[in-house]
């Protein structure tokens, strides 16, 4: 079925492959983690996980946009990826920081809200690109 060898660079798309685990972890813990480690209200948790998926809706467009049009000497995707980790990094260990001294639920709402909103834009700006470059490397 074509060609099957295993160029360095497929190996290298597979193995980036294994940072998807962290969306899954996220989506796995994040309720328990905002119920019961936060001790947030279980609406207000609700609210979160709409406002993420409404974001997410409305940005994922966006992203692919500036992605196809991007024109570097590092290629259209690989800016955006290599950009946009750090950030993600950050925002990541910034949703799973308990900060003890907010106990007001409004608080929490809000500073958990920036949170995975920041972790959901950063991760659109990394895994998009990233998925758009199987077609690129990928011989037709």
């Amino acid at each position: 079925v074509g060609d099957s060898k295993l160029t360095p660079v497929r190996v290298g798309y597979c193995l980036a492959n294994i940072a998807k685990i962290d969306i899954n972890v996220f989506g796995f813990y994040l309720n328990p983690y905002l119920l019961d480690a936060v001790g947030m209200d279980a609406n207000l948790v609700g609210a979160i996980l709409v406002c993420k998926q409404m974001w997410d809706a409305f940005s994922d467009p966006i992203v692919g946009k500036l992605s196809d049009n991007t024109k570097t000497k590092w290629g259209r995707r690989r800016p955006w990826i290599v950009a946009s980790f750090p950030f993600l990094g950050c925002s990541w260990v910034a949703f799973w920081t308990i900060i003890s001294a907010i106990d007001d639920q409004a608080w929490l709402f809000l500073y958990y809200l920036v949170c995975i909103l920041a972790f959901t834009t950063f991760n659109t700006f990394t895994q998009l690109p990233f998925l758009c470059l199987l077609q690129e490397i990928a011989p037709t």
